[in-house]
């Protein structure tokens, strides 16, 4: 094969593993253009632009009453990410990076 087409076929192989898929848990997320929306982690770039699958759209007024909106498939810009957080929830961990003699 010519090194050129060699080279060409790297970026075509490249290009299409931009995403990573690998299914996720549920994910809460907030963007700083639109309310929270919640769904279920499908892919990620290197750029953090994520793809989320069954997404709902949660609204909350005033009174502290929430609507939701179904959206279906999700493509987010990674510049627009504020937090992600999980449905599940989270626990706490030990601090891998605190060493044993630090907590005298």
């Amino acid at each position: 094969m010519a090194e050129g087409k060699v080279s060409l076929h790297l970026a075509v192989a490249a290009r299409t593993r931009a995403f990573t898929r690998i299914p996720y848990p549920s994910f809460s997320i907030l963007t700083s253009l639109s309310p929270t929306v919640q769904g279920t982690l499908k892919g990620f770039d290197q750029l953090m632009n994520l793809v989320l699958d069954n997404v709902k759209e949660v609204m909350r007024n005033e009174e502290g009453e929430t609507t939701t909106r179904e959206l279906g498939l999700l493509v987010a810009r990674g510049t627009l990410l504020v937090l992600i957080s999980p449905m599940d929830g989270s626990e706490e961990i030990a601090n891998p990076f605190l060493n044993a003699d630090d907590d005298e």
